[in-house]
């Protein structure tokens, strides 16, 4: 069985509890699961992550022009 560590001596419950528990034969010790706070943590957590992703593309770009700058700047020359 898993549960927190809150309520570990609990959840070491003999097989009759166990057998005893219906459905539910794990974690019926742990307190509810509030989706709509997980929704927005996950929310937050996804607008974070998009932000950075756009800032690593915005790098990746400017290195890419850069790199034709110069690409084209040596041929122009004759380094290449």
């Amino acid at each position: 069985m898993r549960c927190g560590i809150v309520c570990s001596i609990l959840c070491l419950a003999g097989e009759e509890q166990v057998a005893n528990a219906g459905t539910q034969k794990w974690d019926y010790c742990m307190p509810r699961i509030n989706y709509a706070d997980v929704r927005r943590r996950v929310g937050s957590a996804f607008a974070e992550k998009a932000n950075e992703i756009a800032d690593a593309v915005a790098v990746v770009q400017g290195l890419s022009r850069e790199t034709t700058r110069l690409s084209c700047t040596s041929l122009d020359h004759g380094f290449l």
